[in-house]
């Protein structure tokens, strides 16, 4: 009976953190190509969009990819690609969309499987809620992907690293892991911010009580992200550093489709923050994603669900796992 459990726990985690996901990120590539993302499928379009203004601070992705381009490229397979790739991209070629793709995806199982496993550890073992949410997550994922990127991927991967430390690890061995997690995520996407937010909101009650560990790992984290971002700025130069601020479109944004993504990001708000478990925790993750939420609307596209995406999946962690209720005593051993 416990070898056929075994065997069945680790066929849905397959199911949940691979499969599904794997399928979803491949559907979106081939099956609803982008219409949004041009002249990047190719070695110099991606150097040409990914090394200029605020996209040349993102930097893991990118390399990641031209470096998986430069190993597809020489090999003799028929890679197939989408009809339509060439319209959007005349020098496109089929090595660099599958360096994309490959990235996106495995990113996108990783992240999945730590997010997994950073669930079942917070419920009983013979539940498969877990897994059905990962699926879920997966899937949200997947419709992000109508914007081809080298970086959306793997921050997923990297963001759900932090949400396993976080949820799994006391503060004090929490601590250099999560700065390694933060600071790989600063060097691949802006929302790096989110980390030390979720690591705030879930133990806000330790450093509220005074925890020193738990103070520490948050400054540690906090830190990483200035550390990191004002240091790549410093090397790399800072003329991309304020280019995303001459996009203010708050006036354009007052349009059909933008409103319903406003409307869309809304919906999930209030389905995620009314009411059920760590209530409390959600509200400090969603009051401290604010500021974010504001420059989305002002200074990019609110129909873009991948802005969404790092702020959703948080909640819906916190919404999905049990209650975290403030330990009785002293609060210096505060994790799960």
């Amino acid at each position: 009976m416990e070898r056929r459990d075994a065997v069945m726990r680790a066929l849905r985690f397959i199911c949940a953190a691979w499969i599904l996901p794997a399928g979803f990120s491949l559907i979106a590539f081939f099956g609803f190509f982008t219409n949004y993302t041009t002249d990047v499928f190719s070695t110099s379009g991606l150097a040409g969009q990914y090394q200029r203004s605020v996209f040349q601070y993102r930097i893991v992705g990118r390399y990641l990819v031209q470096w998986l381009s430069a190993v597809f490229e020489p090999l003799a397979v028929g890679w197939p690609v989408p009809r339509a790739l060439l319209l959007l991209d005349p020098l496109g070629n089929a090595a660099t969309y599958w360096a994309y793709v490959v990235v996106h995806t495995l990113a996108t199982c990783i992240g999945c499987s730590l997010l997994l496993v950073a669930l079942r550890r917070s419920s009983p073992p013979d539940e498969g809620a877990p897994e059905l949410v990962v699926a879920g997550v997966a899937l949200a994922v997947a419709i992000a992907a109508f914007v081809v990127t080298p970086y959306d991927g793997v921050f997923f991967a990297f963001q759900m690293a932090a949400v396993l430390i976080t949820l799994s690890a006391a503060a004090g061995t929490a601590l250099l892991p999560l700065v390694v997690v933060t600071g790989l995520a600063t060097l691949t996407r802006e929302t790096a911010y989110f980390i030390p937010v979720f690591y705030l909101a879930v133990h806000h009650r330790a450093i509220l009580a005074g925890d020193r560990a738990a103070r520490a790992t948050l400054v540690a984290s906090s830190s990483a992200v200035v550390v990191v971002y004002v240091g790549v700025r410093a090397v790399v130069g800072w003329s991309g550093a304020s280019s995303v601020f001459y996009a203010w479109q708050w006036w354009s944004n007052l349009n059909w489709f933008s409103l319903t993504g406003s409307a869309m990001l809304a919906a999930s708000l209030v389905l995620l923050l009314a009411g059920g478990r760590n209530l409390r925790e959600r509200m400090w993750f969603a009051a401290l994603s604010l500021p974010y939420l504001g420059f989305v609307h002002v200074f990019a596209e609110p129909w873009e669900w991948r802005l969404w995406v790092p702020v959703l999946v948080p909640l819906v962690v916190l919404r999905a796992i049990p209650e975290r209720a403030a330990p009785a005593g002293r609060q210096t051993d505060y994790h799960v």
